[in-house]
């Protein structure tokens, strides 16, 4: 298997199905810690007198420290692993000395979603290169041209790969992103806007017809 197919996974010698726990018991004290980090002194977490005639039928703990066991279970797995998003739901209330069991497993890789934010987000990059190139200084443009050509060619790939997939979702699609750039841009560049994406002419031979349309201009 070639290096570049090695998942992280695979690196760090981690399984699908692999899994970690963590387990507390809820105690007063973090209640009273939390609403203090938080802000959050709601009374069906503070007063029992007042949670007793609520549905609770008694104090309750924020649920959201229930949900925060599970960065400490994820954090025992191994490598650098951080929470990025989670979707929660509630099935019943979590009260002082109840004991919550976090757990964490592997259950694979998706890339798809994130190939799907790496497309649209450099197709968004491209419309806004593609705008700001007249108003940029002739210095600058070179610059501006070798970020299109690098974007161009990281949105063609991102978007191959959903294709594969037939998960290409909402992202715009290739024909649109490549009309939003500047004609003499894609001239320049050798971008095909009708049939694809088509970055075929290095720099070099760029820069080799610029000298030559000079000398012709100046024998």
């Amino acid at each position: 298997m070639a290096e570049k197919d090695v998942s992280i996974l695979d690196k760090l010698g981690v399984d699908v199905g692999f899994k970690t726990t963590y387990e507390r018991t809820i105690t007063e004290k973090d209640i009273n810690l939390f609403a203090e980090v938080s802000g959050d002194y709601n009374p069906v977490h503070m007063n029992e007198e007042f949670a007793r005639k609520t549905f609770f039928k008694g104090r309750i703990a924020h649920g959201v420290i229930a949900v925060s066991l599970l960065s400490a279970a994820m954090a025992k797995l191994p490598g650098l692993v951080i929470l990025l998003t989670h979707s929660s739901r509630f099935m019943g209330p979590v009260r002082i000395g109840d004991e919550i069991t976090a757990l964490a497993e592997q259950r694979g890789i998706d890339t798809t979603a994130i190939q799907q934010r790496l497309a649209q987000s450099t197709a968004n990059r491209l419309e806004i290169l593609s705008r700001v190139y007249d108003k940029a200084p002739e210095s600058a443009r070179q610059g501006i041209e070798n970020a299109i050509e690098n974007s161009v060619k990281k949105y063609q790939r991102a978007l191959d790969k959903l294709k594969e997939k037939n998960a290409t979702g909402n992202v715009t699609d290739e024909e649109t992103v490549m009309n939003r750039i500047q004609n003499k841009i894609r001239e320049r560049l050798q971008i095909n806007a009708s049939n694809g994406v088509s970055v075929n002419q290095t720099r070099e031979q760029q820069e080799t017809q610029d000298q030559d349309r000079n000398r012709e201009h100046n024998p």
